[in-house]
């Protein structure tokens, strides 16, 4: 991560179920803003704070998707388009699952041509059992 423009981010996310079981996490990281080709990234090692420690997260915001990668402690790549349900998997040292998400909602803010913010909302399942509905926002903010 040495490249690119140092940035402070604020996450929050919150995971409800069919019953309406609410989980909700908020942290706040550094990391790295960086453009390629068509598509900005953003990347950030999570912390003990998100229960991913040890693990390395770049989200690529493209024209017409979004994609989320992380590697290390495990690894993933989660791919975000509107109205289209994609097939993922989810790698953790106690094995591999599927993972199929329908994304409902992708905004990503702009100012004076950078990303200040990114939302998702999307509905998770986990190995074919029960739909989680997902919310994910980003603020950025550069040094």
């Amino acid at each position: 991560m040495s490249n690119g423009i140092p940035i402070k981010l604020h996450i929050k996310s919150s995971q409800s179920d069919c019953n309406g079981t609410m989980d909700s996490m908020e942290f706040y990281t550094e990391g790295k803003y960086y453009e390629k080709q068509d598509s900005k990234y953003f990347s950030y090692q999570e912390s003990e704070i998100s229960g991913l420690e040890g693990t390395a997260t770049v989200l690529k915001l493209g024209k017409e998707e979004a994609v989320l990668i992380r590697s290390g402690a495990l690894s993933s790549k989660m791919t975000f388009r509107i109205g289209c349900e994609t097939e993922n998997a989810y790698s953790t040292e106690y094995g591999v699952f599927d993972l199929s998400i329908l994304t409902h909602k992708i905004d990503i803010n702009i100012c004076n041509s950078m990303v200040n913010g990114v939302y998702l909302s999307y509905g998770l399942r986990i190995n074919a059992g029960e739909v989680y509905t997902n919310e994910m926002t980003i603020k950025i903010s550069y040094n």
